[in-house]
């Protein structure tokens, strides 16, 4: 488990295994992704990987705060990885766990404090 990335963050590295992941939203259950992503290159040969969204959606905790998965990962060798992310404005997360009630009543997270994690 690496620690959790904000995704307005760049020239990002982290260093993963060979496995499947998935990848978390942190700060509430309510999420939207839209065209958000992000790829994964291997700083040493090249190689870049792409998440997978995921049509199930499933909330947890993960660092102590409510998380949803958003995307699976497929990492086919260990390495260091350099993480850029794409169309963070198209992610929206909010605190409360009732969709349209929260979106009605209250703001998105701001961009600048949504963070993901790869478990």
């Amino acid at each position: 488990m690496i620690k959790p990335i904000r995704i307005i963050e760049s020239d990002v590295e982290v260093e993963l295994y060979t496995g499947t992941f998935g990848v978390y939203v942190l700060g509430g259950w309510d999420v939207v992704v839209e065209d958000f992503t992000f790829s994964l290159t291997n700083t040493k040969t090249g190689r870049v990987v792409n998440p997978k969204v995921t049509q199930w959606r499933v909330q947890s905790y993960e660092y102590g705060e409510r998380a949803k998965k958003i995307m699976n990962l497929d990492i086919p060798e260990r390495g260091k990885y350099a993480i850029i992310f794409k169309n963070q404005d198209s992610l929206k997360v909010w605190k409360a766990g009732l969709p349209l009630i929260s979106r009605l009543l209250t703001q998105p997270i701001e961009k600048q404090w949504i963070q993901i994690c790869i478990v």
